[in-house]
């Protein structure tokens, strides 16, 4: 998917300021999906950020997108993201000391009602993301890192659109297929640019994979129908 204008986006990323480059952990990368440098402070933020491009439902995402103002304090929310048929998130990724149990055991933000009434006021829905959360997605992380580069390398492929039509052919052709046998079925590629137009057609979501397993030779792939 072709990344959306700026200009047509409802939010442009805050900058982030000197002290803040200074003094906090931050991690950068460009998004195939957005066309430019996201930029993020912590890796709860990073992950989140990885789960939005590699979600094929959402069109594009915005870092640090706005604020508001709650109990006369004023809330940064993490990231802002719009789905393809047009529905808008706001994501807030929730530290541990901003954390209470809830009832049923369950963690929620302290000022979590609060929050969602301001957000509801402003016709954006509120999504929490607690950074406890964050270890149980560790292979579905680990993945999408891995494919991260793979996705970049594969927009700068002369051969990107025969080799993604060549991807689905074979692909297509048999309900699952591990990735070894693609390879096997398309010598004529070199290992590298196979490995790029399949995490292309995976971050696109036209090829499936499990999320929840390491990604290696023998992992299975499918065509996912649009």
């Amino acid at each position: 998917m072709s990344a959306v204008a700026r200009g047509a986006l409802p939010y442009q990323p805050r900058t982030l300021g000197l002290h803040e480059l200074q003094a906090e952990d931050v991690y950068s990368f460009y998004s195939p999906k957005c066309g430019r440098l996201v930029r993020v402070i912590g890796l709860p933020r990073l992950l989140v950020a990885l789960e939005l491009e590699f979600d094929p439902s959402v069109e594009v995402f915005i870092e640090r997108p706005r604020t508001l103002v709650v109990d006369q304090q004023e809330v940064e929310f993490s990231w802002w993201h719009r789905h393809r048929g047009g529905r808008e998130h706001l994501t807030l990724v929730v530290r541990a000391p901003e954390t209470v149990m809830g009832s049923g055991g369950r963690a929620r933000h302290r000022q979590a009602e609060a929050l969602l009434a301001a957000a509801e006021a402003a016709r954006l829905p509120l999504r929490f993301v607690f950074e406890a959360e964050m270890p149980l997605r560790g292979a579905r992380a680990t993945n999408q890192f891995r494919l991260l580069p793979s996705v970049q390398g594969a927009h700068r492929l002369s051969s990107r659109q025969a080799l993604r039509q060549r991807l689905l052919e074979v692909v297509s052709a048999r309900e699952r297929l591990r990735v070894d046998q693609i390879e096997q079925q398309l010598g004529g590629f070199s290992t590298a640019d196979l490995s790029c137009g399949l995490a292309d057609l995976i971050h696109s979501g036209e090829v499936g994979i499990d999320w929840d397993k390491p990604l290696g030779a023998s992992s299975l792939t499918w065509r996912i129908e649009s």
